[in-house]
């Protein structure tokens, strides 16, 4: 059901012309008759008119207001609903009780609030807010007659008729980036682009991607964490810085404070530089930041093994090669099989025995590679192993895991990057 609310005050209105979109309305003393006109020319069937009005109020306007109605030729039932006079803070949510009663589920509302009482146009920012989460309704419009930006053009007046719903839009917006910074979802954005972008076309005439390159370079980046896409997480993740820096948000008006909004967004991606050492170990920071505890160690032990495979000189590729690697990452097992290694392989044997010593002196990240090995698994089934932790040991477990090996990838990454220095000078 489509229906326009509005408040009414004791003002003595003079009679005006409405402007919106090239669209003039016929004379009327009551923005609401105005708005009427331009929501019926735009093709909304409007079902009912609603006018919040106290006792006073009511007395002075309200018989004014139903003739000018059906001097207009709306024989929609206008309906008077009391509220408070006085909004103080021990009323105000009698008034937001008082609006909230008259809305039904599914509703369509349009709310001209040129006549609400000073506090009046925060409360309904707030019942729609309350009314759009619990009862499914959709916001049509906020308005406003502006009538103190009117303009005289002989004996008459006219006054544009302000549409308000952006800075709702906007603040849909600021919740769902501040969303993603908390959580790392995209999901509140989801809805969001669609509506910008029906807004942005009409103000332009142009089509544009941008935006929703933007949500699927989210939806993208996030999913690739979800599901533990060690390898493919990183073009995910270039994708997304990309697709910030180039966004086009011309013809939204609310462009410019939406664009800072985008760069939190573009310095949460700040860590991720394309490093194939550190950038895995980024995202599993990333995952438990997030509460993505399992993906942080399932992501943190594959990278574990694809280190320990760059420095010994093993295909990372192969899946048997990384399963060997995976079977003596125990404290017990994890030196002794590398100093095993650096025997059979003597080309790699200097840079392996030089991580062998690397661990005799960090035995705490020996011991947290073992530990890793051991809550992975335990976490993987799912409660169906015995000593299981608490899920709030787990999250603390893998917190001070991934903050021990830290040096591990560091030293790892200056050790392949020495490495490959050298052997390019040599190749040349």
């Amino acid at each position: 059901m489509k229906r326009v609310f509005s408040f009414i005050g004791v003002h003595d209105y003079k009679p005006c012309y409405y402007k919106r979109g090239g669209y003039t309305t016929k004379k009327t003393c009551f923005a609401q008759v105005g708005l009427l006109e331009i929501l019926t020319k735009e093709g909304h069937n409007i079902e009912e008119v609603v006018a919040f009005a106290t006792d006073e109020a009511r007395a002075k306007n309200g018989d004014k207001l139903c003739a000018e109605l059906r001097a207009n030729g709306y024989e929609n039932s206008c309906r008077f609903v009391k509220i408070v006079d006085k909004v103080t803070d021990d009323k105000i949510w009698d008034l937001f009780e008082a609006v909230y009663n008259e809305i039904n589920p599914g509703d369509t509302i349009f709310f001209d609030v040129t006549h609400g009482f000073r506090s009046f146009p925060i409360t309904v920012l707030a019942v729609l807010y309350y009314s759009r989460v619990l009862d499914s309704i959709k916001i049509g419009g906020i308005y406003y007659g502006n009538f103190e930006a009117h303009e005289e053009i002989g004996e008459d007046m006219y006054a544009p008729l302000d549409e308000l719903t952006d800075l709702l839009a906007f603040l849909d917006w600021t919740y769902g980036i501040d969303t993603f910074l908390k959580t790392g979802s995209p999901r509140a954005i989801e809805p969001l682009v669609s509506t910008s972008e029906s807004r942005r076309e009409a103000a332009t005439a142009e089509k544009s991607e941008e935006s929703g390159s933007v949500l699927e370079a989210l939806k993208g980046f996030t999913r690739s964490l979800e599901t533990c896409k060690s390898i493919s997480f990183q073009k995910h993740a270039r994708n997304l810085k990309n697709a910030v820096r180039s966004s086009d948000l011309a013809g939204l008006p609310y462009r410019k404070p939406l664009e800072k909004l985008l760069d939190l967004v573009e310095k949460k991606m700040e860590p991720f530089t394309g490093d194939p050492i550190m950038d895995p170990y980024y995202a599993v920071q990333w995952c438990i930041d997030h509460g993505l505890t399992q993906q942080a160690y399932t992501m943190l032990i594959e990278h574990v093994v694809t280190v320990l495979c760059l420095l010994t000189g093993e295909n990372v590729s192969s899946t048997s090669k990384r399963l060997s690697v995976q079977r003596y990452l125990s404290e017990d097992e994890l030196v002794r099989k590398l100093k095993e290694l650096a025997e059979i392989r003597p080309r790699k044997r200097d840079a392996i025995m030089d991580l062998v010593e690397f661990f005799g002196r960090h035995s705490e990240i020996v011991e947290s590679i073992s530990n890793l090995k051991t809550g992975r698994n335990s976490l993987n089934h799912a409660e169906y192993t015995s000593k299981q932790p608490s899920s709030e040991e787990f999250h603390k477990e893998i917190t001070e895991i991934f903050k021990t090996l830290e040096p591990f990838f560091r030293y790892a990454k200056a050790n392949l990057f020495r490495s490959n220095t050298t052997h390019a000078k040599k190749e040349r």
